[in-house]
């Protein structure tokens, strides 16, 4: 919905609230722009405004909230927003561009907007394609991309939460359900505390690895490990521990050997007396 005065009020509620309720979220606008759109103008707040003049209004709204992202903020047939949005350079955007309206979910269309580096993330929404597999090769281009991605649902929705898993299983950078205000839309809130508990007891039940006791550095050459200084010993390490049992000791005798001598670990035998002389006649 456009940005009106009952938005702004809500905005103002969310930013006084303290600095650690303000820690847990981000404050992002889906401006719908096609829907304030008649073909040249944006009719806002009793007012007819230019691409321009509407650019002015959220970076005012920026300096005010502190805005992370903006979806949609010029309509997808609104040939001078798009040569604005041009003209932002990604590293000096003061909030992230989203893309719905411009991409629908198209792989296509995706590659082709990400040539000209003109959005931070595109909207994803699986029944808006047409199959899983293309809705997957969307998926894929933004993933190229370096683009975020945010899985959304859709008017028309039922209970069935497999939006969430998808956000889940994809490594999503964000999941769009809408207020939790209605059935269908409970229904993923509840699966997405499902997995989120069901993550804090896995965590919970994996052992820590202990960390090894080398550092790690980098040479010009290749990665050295080098002993690290011993830690400090806990209490269950401080304790003494019984003494292991001595080893055996088999005294060997160090005695120097002629270069004749064979090896003490080689059997010798004693040596023969020479034989005697044979007897010789006498004359």
């Amino acid at each position: 919905a456009p940005i009106g005065a009952r938005t702004e009020v809500v905005m103002e509620a969310l930013s006084n609230l303290n600095a650690k309720m303000q820690s847990k979220f981000d404050i992002a606008i889906d401006s719908a722009a096609s829907s304030f759109f008649d073909g040249q103008v944006y009719n806002f707040e009793s007012q007819q405004l230019h691409a321009s003049d509407l650019l002015r209004v959220y970076e005012q709204l920026d300096t005010k909230f502190n805005i992370a992202s903006i979806e949609d903020p010029f309509s997808e047939n609104d040939l001078e927003g798009l040569e604005l949005i041009k003209t932002m350079p990604k590293d000096k955007r003061k909030f992230k561009i989203i893309s719905d309206d411009y991409t629908v979910t198209s792989a296509e269309r995706i590659r082709e907007f990400g040539k000209e580096k003109l959005f931070d993330g595109v909207v994803i929404k699986p029944d808006q394609v047409g199959s899983i597999s293309e809705m997957f090769e969307a998926i894929k281009a933004a993933k190229e991309l370096g683009q975020e991605i945010i899985i959304s649902h859709r008017s028309g929705e039922s209970n069935d939460s497999f939006i969430v898993d998808l956000a889940y299983g994809i490594g999503a950078n964000g999941i769009k359900i809408g207020a939790p205000a209605r059935g269908e839309r409970i229904a993923k809130y509840n699966r997405l505390l499902e997995i989120a508990y069901s993550l804090e007891e896995t965590q919970a039940k994996i052992p820590v690895p202990a960390t090894p006791n080398v550092a790690r550095t980098e040479s010009s050459n290749d990665a050295v490990q080098k002993p690290m200084q011993p830690a400090m010993p806990s209490l269950r390490q401080a304790q003494p521990a019984s003494p292991p049992p001595a080893p055996l000791k088999i005294p060997v005798q160090n005695t120097p050997q002629s270069p004749t001598q064979q090896p003490s670990s080689v059997a010798t035998q004693t040596p023969k007396s020479p034989p005697p002389p044979p007897p010789q006649n006498s004359a």
